[in-house]
């Protein structure tokens, strides 16, 4: 029997096997192994020439003949490495023919791909082009030419920007070259106000005109308001105001009448004529002149200045029609113009000062002065009647006013909250209720003829959960209660009986939290309108957003030229028109 023995990876060499028999025994012999070597795989090699016995009686006989058959001779020996060696080049000559036939084969499929590819490339560009998506993409990528701010109204001031101070060392000061010590030298430091608090008494407004503003623009502006106000059409205006605003109010009313607000307020745009910066810095009030003969919209700023913008006066021979006076030394957070004498605006601040600018007259007279010492700050005000405001402090108190009374003290002072206080609105119809908004998160509605010097109770309590910036009733009938607070909540209040049951109506998440460069959001009713508010945005891009009385939004405002948050916003009473301003003291108008 012959038997097949496989080796691993070598060479022709000549090795002594062991194998085994069919009768068990080990038989040794010198066999000839020949391995090849592929160029990719590893082949088992055969043993040539290895006849082994099957049987035990074949070994034995093997043996016992093995002095007999003589060991090979060295023709046998020749001849059997040449049959090898023939064997192994006819194997090698086959491998690498079919290596070659391989990598021919890989080329050719690799050439076929490569064709494909670029077929499938131009087929792509082909159907992409037809498409017109390239030029589509050119047109996207060009860069989108933003409108710049309004250089319209006053100018911004750049301040010089001093050298820094070089520092000196003590000891060269107080020791000359010799050592010996110099006598010290009286150190006297003035401290110098950088915005000083506005002297007391009645300021003439052609001397508070701000230094950028033109005093020839001011005059012209100030005739052009005296004429305004001389006209026959104010005058039967400001001495039947409030049946004029009865009668406006009752034909605005419904739900039609809704509507068309509604669609008129979609078709306002804002134009590049209606924008101007009206104050110098941060804008912290804003409010528009109830009249119809003119736009006038007035900002206050924050170190004081109240800005006016003729509106359309903009862009003519006159200038800008922006106008700025200096009237307090503090952020001006509260101006309204008077509900009757439409020739009078208050404006309170921060500098605890209050005070009535008089058209006619042209004198900014001194109202009410907090004690300067106290650091007590104004926040707002409202008018209880056309002649008796109450005004809301920093210290947590109100202070009632009496305007035909001497001097600048209050008539009360009434403490009604522990922290600062944001705001006071009184009720339009039942005038001794008015409610107060605190830092403390609280907001407390209030009767009037109970209050006491020291210790008051509220009738209305309305927790939020956080400070609350506003809260203001409804201006027709005050059946509802507007809040805004920095939970991130605008709430609406039913306040049918404000002294029995108020309740929660509506609350809307809002994003408030306009950071601490920009004022803070106050949601605002119009006017003369019950179901219609207004409020600022963080939104992008930004807009500003109008409401109905049940909290649904109706509208929003939105154009190129509005690039910035307007944090306040205001209607005007009678005319579709809605003035926003921002924390750069530009003024946007819609209309």
């Amino acid at each position: 029997m012959s038997d097949v023995i496989y080796f691993v990876l070598g060479t022709p060499l000549k090795i002594n096997a062991y194998v085994t028999g069919s009768g068990g025994n080990l038989i040794v012999k010198q066999l000839t192994v020949c391995v090849h070597l592929h160029l990719r795989s590893c082949l088992r090699v055969k043993i040539f020439e290895c006849n082994m016995p099957t049987t035990r009686t074949q070994n034995n006989s093997r043996i016992r003949n093995k002095s007999k058959v003589g060991s090979p001779t060295k023709k046998q020996k020749e001849s059997h490495e040449e049959l090898v060696e023939n064997r192994l080049a006819r194997k090698e000559s086959v491998y690498s023919s079919a290596s070659d036939s391989e990598d021919d084969f890989d080329e050719v499929q690799r050439r076929k791909y490569e064709e494909l590819r670029l077929k499938n490339i131009q087929d792509n560009a082909a159907f992409f082009s037809k498409l017109g998506i390239d030029q589509l993409k050119q047109e996207l990528s060009k860069p989108k030419d933003k409108p710049k701010p309004s250089s319209r109204g006053l100018k911004e001031v750049r301040r010089q920007s001093s050298p820094p101070r070089r520092r000196s060392s003590l000891r060269l000061r107080k020791i000359n070259p010799d050592g010996v010590p110099l006598p010290p030298e009286p150190i006297t430091t003035s401290s110098v106000e950088e915005h000083p608090r506005v002297p007391s008494g009645p300021l003439r407004m052609s001397e508070s005109v701000w230094s950028d503003t033109d005093a020839i623009g001011e005059e012209k502006f100030m005739r052009r308001l005296r004429q305004n106000f001389n006209r026959n059409a104010t005058t039967e205006l400001l001495e039947g105001g409030e049946d004029r605003m009865a009668d406006y109010m009752d034909a605005t009313a419904g739900e039609e009448s809704l509507k068309k607000c509604k669609l008129e307020f979609s078709k306002m745009r804002l134009t590049e004529e209606h924008v101007a910066k009206v104050v110098p810095t941060r804008i912290f009030s804003i409010t528009i002149h109830p009249t119809e003969d003119m736009l006038l919209v007035a900002a206050g700023g924050k170190w004081g200045r109240i800005g006016f913008w003729d509106v359309r006066k903009s862009g003519s021979v006159d200038g800008d029609g922006v106008i700025a006076y200096t009237t307090h030394s503090s952020p001006v957070n509260c101006i309204q113009f008077h509900n009757e004498f439409h020739d009078q605006m208050y404006s309170c601040s921060y500098d605890g000062t209050l005070r009535c600018v008089n058209f006619t007259t042209g004198i900014a007279d001194e109202i009410y002065c907090a004690p300067y010492k106290e650091d007590t700050m104004l926040r707002n005000f409202d008018f209880l009647s056309p002649h008796t405001l109450i005004v809301s402090q920093s210290d947590g108190c109100v202070a009632v006013l009496d305007t035909r009374t001497d001097g600048t003290e209050a008539e009360h002072i009434y403490s009604v909250h522990a922290k600062a206080l944001r705001s006071v609105s009184v009720h339009p119809k039942e005038r001794q209720y008015f409610a107060s908004a605190c830092t403390d998160g609280n907001v407390c509605v209030w009767d009037l003829r109970k209050m006491k010097t020291k210790s008051n109770h509220s009738l209305q309590t309305l927790p939020h959960g956080r400070s609350v910036n506003s809260a203001y009733f409804s201006p027709v009938t005050g059946k509802q209660l507007l809040t805004t607070s920095l939970d991130d909540r605008i709430c609406l209040y039913d306040t049918v009986s404000p002294s029995v049951d108020v309740k929660l109506k509506r609350s809307i998440v809002h994003d408030n939290h306009a950071g601490r460069w920009l004022t803070q959001f106050r949601a605002t009713w119009h006017p003369t309108r019950e179901d219609l508010w207004v409020s600022g945005s963080m939104k992008r891009p930004r807009q500003i957003e109008l409401f109905n009385g049940e909290g649904n939004m109706i509208a929003v405002l939105q154009d190129e030229y509005l690039a910035s948050v307007c944090s306040l916003n205001s209607f005007h009473p009678t005319q579709n028109i809605l003035a926003g301003g921002n924390s750069s003291g530009r003024v946007h108008v819609f209309m």
